[in-house]
């Protein structure tokens, strides 16, 4: 039986972020965190060393788009079969931990109330410790609430804990009112967790701005969906993941893309043509908060790779490529060091929510960011007035 805890450690914080304390039956943890989704488990069981991922929290995301989502509403089959065998490996690594099962869908868009039975018998796995509510339609709040509650006690008979989902893109006046439901809810235990899916925050602040008022509330928030940098031509390569926890989420996981046949056969045929001169990096960097192209990190850095996890210790540039593009038998293999920067993006990014941890618990989070290059001009405390430049509409 899952029993989800939720204790808040500094509810009267003034200048953004919250730290928690949350046990999900025998495992508990810290936020804010990052965590390690099923891609996440496949780069690392892709490389060819041993690579254990250790994270309090695991999470399975299934990535709908349009036409897989109608195929799933209408017949349910192809996106379950699809599912059933990525699941099964999945499941195999990340049973160590609670699983929470994350739906995406496209942009703003919401099911009939009448398909929700759909989603709970496709998560209906008993690994699951959470497993989510995607957005639905309804004919008024009542039924909303009614919904919420239908579901969380299918789920709690289970043994498992439901968690509603709140697009942060939507209209403000909506996600106010399903908010106040789910929070409500809190007080007859059916609403331990609520998943935000990610929409740009300084796009939509209000939406921010209201569960950063509710960050006394004993409610676990997390955001999934997060692009892992902005659009747009010129835009800043900021970790968005990390800047996020500034509005009092908690645990954050990036955008999980499950890629269409004609994506797979064009990264196949481009890395048959891929030489290892040519092949670069794409890395998380802790200094500025960014993810950096690997001509940018050379001119910073050189080949000073200005980390010691998991896979990156003990390694310059050079021999992390080196490594990281061949199987054991000595095959050149150029998808293999996509899977390490994937790799290199969980331990380092998750070693970096630590150190923002601290500056939270000293109520000191907005210095932080100061202290980042890629968030000094974004991020502001949630107390100061709002303002949303068009460089970050952009994006």
């Amino acid at each position: 039986m899952v029993s989800i805890k939720v204790r808040v450690e500094n509810k009267d914080n003034r200048l953004g972020g919250r730290n928690t304390g949350i046990s999900v039956g025998s495992h508990s943890f810290k936020t804010p965190h990052r965590t390690a989704t099923n891609k996440d488990y496949h780069a690392a069981s892709s490389l060819p060393h041993t690579v254990t991922i250790e994270n309090p929290i695991s999470e399975y995301i299934s990535d709908f788009n349009n036409q897989s989502l109608q195929a799933f509403l209408t017949s349910n089959g192809s996106f379950r079969r699809r599912r059933s065998n990525s699941l099964n490996q999945s499941i195999d690594m990340m049973r160590y931990s609670p699983i929470m099962s994350t739906i995406q869908f496209p942009k703003d868009n919401r099911v009939h109330k009448d398909d929700l039975m759909l989603f709970d018998l496709f998560q209906n796995n008993p690994q699951f410790s959470i497993i989510s509510i995607p957005p639905f339609k309804y004919g008024g709040i009542t039924e909303f609430e009614q919904a919420i509650g239908k579901y969380s006690e299918k789920a709690l008979s289970r043994g498992q804990e439901a968690m509603p989902v709140l697009s942060m893109s939507g209209d403000l006046d909506i996600f106010k009112r399903e908010f106040e439901v789910l929070t409500n809810l809190r007080d007859s235990d059916l609403c331990k967790v609520i998943g935000f899916s990610y929409a740009n925050p300084f796009s939509y602040p209000q939406q921010m701005m209201e569960i950063y008022r509710h960050r006394d509330e004993g409610i676990w928030y997390h955001c999934f969906g997060i692009p892992r940098t902005p659009r747009g031509r010129g835009a800043t390569p900021v970790a968005h993941i990390h800047e996020l926890q500034n509005w009092g989420l908690d645990t954050f996981s990036p955008r999980v893309t499950n890629l269409g046949t004609k994506q797979i056969r064009y990264l196949i045929m481009k890395s048959q043509s891929t030489k290892p001169e040519d092949l670069e990096c794409r890395r998380f960097d802790s200094p500025t908060l960014g993810i950096l192209k690997e001509p940018d990190w050379r001119t910073r850095y050189g080949h000073d790779l200005h980390c010691k996890c998991l896979i990156c210790k003990g390694k310059d540039l050079q021999s992390f490529k080196e490594e990281y593009s061949h199987e054991l038998n000595g095959n050149f293999n150029p998808n293999l060091l996509r899977y390490a920067d994937k790799v290199h993006e969980l331990g380092s990014g998750s070693e970096e929510f630590g150190i923002s941890k601290e500056a939270i618990k000293s109520d000191d989070l907005p210095t932080y960011f100061q202290s980042k290059e890629f968030t000094k001009d974004r991020i502001m405390p949630p107390s100061s007035p709002v303002k949303v430049s068009k460089t970050f509409l952009d994006f």
